[in-house]
């Protein structure tokens, strides 16, 4: 998964050639770091489900054939909580597009 950190870290520096008080400057710089540098993951919404079935299964159909090729436990779907009942429901409301 590609999450990232972005933030800002700013150090003082002194300048050497100034007498006391000295003269003290500060700068930002922008820092990048992936969090999870292993793996990734698939969200699926209800949308491709309900809008193009067919998408929706060749999209996991393509998921599951990836997955064999990877390291296990390095990708994810990630889909709505209680996809499968909400499924079941689906194909008991719309038999025809089986």
């Amino acid at each position: 998964m590609n999450v990232f950190s972005i933030g800002t870290s700013t150090e003082p520096t002194i300048d050497p050639t100034s007498s006391p008080p000295y003269k003290i400057t500060y700068t930002s710089r922008f820092a990048c770091e992936r969090l999870f540098p292993h793996g990734g993951a698939v969200l699926l919404t209800e949308s491709v489900f309900l809008d193009d079935p067919k998408a929706a299964r060749q999209i996991l159909q393509w998921f599951q054939e990836s997955l064999i090729r990877k390291p296990a436990g390095t990708w994810k779907l990630l889909c709505r909580p209680g996809i499968k009942e909400w499924m079941a429901e689906l194909v008991d409301e719309f038999p025809e597009d089986r």
